[in-house]
């Protein structure tokens, strides 16, 4: 389930030999960087075609001082809304321009927008319902353990954000990973009788205004011939593509790591177990060194001197990192029973965050990047040089929705 906040028509789609297309952008903004790609979906009965991105563009979300820190929050939303008009503007220019020289000349159709922490929160939680006798399990009764989650979520959420936004929330995505009736996973759950109800779920919300914001921002952006945003939880498509793409493993750890916050997802035995963020991200590399000293150090290019200077402020920063991913793990209760192999993307820095990684894993850990053939023959792209780990996984988690 999707929050679409501009009213939704049908999908226009372009037929050719069979085969139905749907143009659409995605854009993924996250706490300091806004992506975009220019994106060829296949659905209904081509939708065992990859998809295919002609184009993507990104620039960084640089909010602008001005000493008032009660003001901080506004800053950095116009900083994202300035972000998302200059990429969504460049990968439309350049992507509609390549397309057409593809003989692909149709609209864009439809825009995906996939947030990051801090823009959206997401929670899992598995709650169990006993009751007293044998009692028929009913879809109004799952949605009401959905619905009283949600509310607790929004209460979190106000909680926690700042209060210059205004907040006024909104749904965006829920997922149900399992439910159990009298301790047995089941497909279908409606109509059966148990005495003992588990679902196992996940709910994300973000606010209106900040939704209301982007729409005004992409209209003025994007000319589409019908209006149609969805907009997605970060956490939640990574979770759906990984389950497809990660061969022979069931357990895992998923990391994100953007400018200002790290995103974790907890997968065991195949379903997401926990997703939690924490405040600290590449920024704490990028405040202390520049990007060309860091990849010169990663490549022991540096005079022995200058690289042993470099190394130790990394080593310092990611350790600093590190210490709040065990406390958050810890607090997830996930640490003492940590999976086998974790996943990082770390938006160039991953040498660096992989070395903090293996000291607080230990040797029975393996960490490794989501690799790129992993996921060639589920998404193509027109210039392999554009190729981006996390989008693809973007654009796949979608394709899959579209099948």
């Amino acid at each position: 389930m999707s929050f679409s906040f501009l009213t939704k028509s049908p999908s226009r789609s372009s037929k050719k030999h069979g085969k139905e297309r749907e143009l659409s952008l995605v854009i993924d903004v996250e706490s300091g960087l806004v992506r975009g790609s220019l994106v060829l979906f296949s659905g209904g009965s081509s939708a065992a075609v990859a998809p295919h991105i002609f184009h993507r563009a990104s620039a960084e979300i640089m909010p602008r001082g001005n000493g008032d820190e009660t003001k901080g929050g506004v800053r950095l939303l116009s900083a994202m809304l300035d972000a998302v008009s200059v990429v969504s503007e460049k990968t439309v220019t350049g992507g509609l321009k390549i397309a057409s020289a593809n003989s692909l000349n149709i609209p864009i159709s439809k825009i995906h927008v996939v947030f990051s922490s801090p823009w959206i929160i997401s929670k899992t939680k598995t709650v169990k319902v006993s009751y007293e006798k044998e009692t028929e399990i009913t879809k109004t009764a799952v949605n009401a353990i959905l619905d009283g989650e949600r509310r607790d979520l929004e209460q979190k959420f106000l909680a926690e954000h700042d209060s210059s936004l205004e907040f006024d929330l909104a749904f965006i995505e829920q997922k149900i990973f399992e439910v159990k009736l009298n301790g047995y996973p089941t497909v279908r759950f409606e109509g059966k009788k148990a005495r003992e109800l588990e679902v196992s779920f996940a709910v994300s919300i973000s606010s209106k205004s900040i939704l209301s914001h982007i729409e005004k921002t992409l209209e003025k952006s994007i000319r589409m011939s019908e209006r149609n945003i969805e907009c997605h939880s970060s956490l939640l498509l990574q979770y759906s593509a990984l389950r497809t793409i990660v061969a022979g493993g069931s357990d895992y750890i998923a990391i994100h790591v953007h400018r200002e916050i790290s995103d974790i997802i907890v997968v065991k035995d195949g379903l997401c177990a926990a997703m939690a963020s924490f405040p600290a991200g590449t920024a704490l590399l990028s405040r202390k060194l520049t990007y060309s000293s860091l990849n010169l150090q990663s490549q022991n290019a540096l005079h022995p001197a200058e690289n042993s200077r470099v190394a130790a402020i990394a080593d310092s920063s990611t350790n600093t990192w590190a210490e709040q991913l065990t406390d958050t793990l810890a607090a997830l209760g996930q640490m003492n029973s940590m999976p086998h192999r974790i996943y990082l993307l770390a938006n160039g820095h991953y040498s660096h965050f992989e070395r903090a990684l293996a000291e607080i894993s230990g040797e029975h850990v393996t960490v490794s990047p989501i690799e790129k053939s992993a996921l060639d023959s589920k998404v193509s792209h027109e210039d392999k040089e554009q190729e981006d780990s996390l989008m693809s996984l973007y654009v796949f988690a979608l394709q899959q929705n579209l099948g």
